[in-house]
């Protein structure tokens, strides 16, 4: 699932209809204005979630997060307009400072760890080779710790057993053995209905996306759903609605909430099946 490409955009699936920065990291800019810290976004405050808020301009709509360094409540208010530098991250936009229109800095992320000294005398480690990978350690040696990017293969020990736990958590049977990919953790399960499909989980070890796993994607329904009835379907699977359904052409994206309160962005065939949900973070 995670092999192949996703949609050419960079837009927070946190809400319907995001329509900005998708060619952002492109836009150019005077040469006065490049900043150390990425792009600038401004816009008006609209929803506040945790340490995350949703910012809107007149183009769209866009999820902000501060980050796991980020405080625990978003350092905005709602209703403000702010100007928030940083990066496009994966269906959100990641911050690293936000001015309020005072110019007041409402958030400053820490600066990142200095990086480890280079040079003669200094042993700068296993070289990477072409692929990502590490050459092999020397026979009799214990094996290195993964997750570090570029590292792929099957997972062990608390890592493993972690990965097991969340599954469980989620009403969902493993099937095999978690693996390990440069930016995501993979596994095929089982849902309750005795259905397969492939779980991913972030960097971090979260949920990130799950998808039916024998979902036949050139298969088109004798009959299409419209969108009144896509969203009543959601309702009926227990989620509730955030916004209307966005037609696309093979599916519905709906953005919804599941029932622990999570956001997460549902694709649902025009035959009314949920083949994918996707955690909007």
């Amino acid at each position: 699932m995670k092999a192949n490409p996703r949609q050419a955009r960079l837009l927070a699936m946190a809400v319907a209809g995001c329509a900005i920065l998708a060619t952002a990291a492109m836009a150019q800019v005077a040469i006065d204005q490049i900043r150390p810290e990425g792009i600038s976004i401004k816009g008006t405050v609209a929803d506040i979630f945790g340490d995350k808020f949703v910012l809107e301009d007149k183009s769209g709509r866009i999820l902000v997060q501060t980050g796991p360094a980020g405080p625990q409540a978003a350092p905005v208010r709602s209703g403000e307009t702010v100007t928030v530098i940083g990066v496009p991250g994966d269906r959100t936009f990641d911050a690293r400072k936000i001015l309020r229109e005072s110019g007041e800095i409402a958030f400053d992320a820490p600066p990142p760890p200095p990086r480890e000294p280079t040079g003669a005398g200094v042993d700068p480690g296993p070289r990477r080779l072409i692929g990502g990978s590490a050459p092999p350690p020397p026979p009799g040696a214990p094996p290195g710790p993964r997750g570090a990017a570029g590292d792929r293969g099957p997972m062990a020990g608390q890592d493993r057993e972690n990965v097991l736990r969340i599954l469980k958590d989620a009403g969902l049977t493993a099937m095999g053995e978690p693996v390990r990919h440069p930016k995501h953790i993979e596994i095929p399960a089982r849902t309750g209905t005795g259905k397969t499909v492939i779980v991913s989980l972030d960097r971090f070890g979260r949920l990130d996306e799950i998808e039916d796993a024998d979902r036949d994607r050139e298969r088109r329904p004798a009959q299409s759903i419209g969108p009144a009835d896509a969203e009543r379907i959601a309702r009926e699977a227990g989620y509730s609605i955030r916004e209307a359904p966005e037609q696309r052409k093979h599916h519905y994206e709906i953005l919804a909430t599941n029932a622990k309160g999570e956001i997460l962005e549902l694709h649902m065939d025009f035959a009314g099946n949920i083949y994918k949900q996707v955690w909007v973070r």
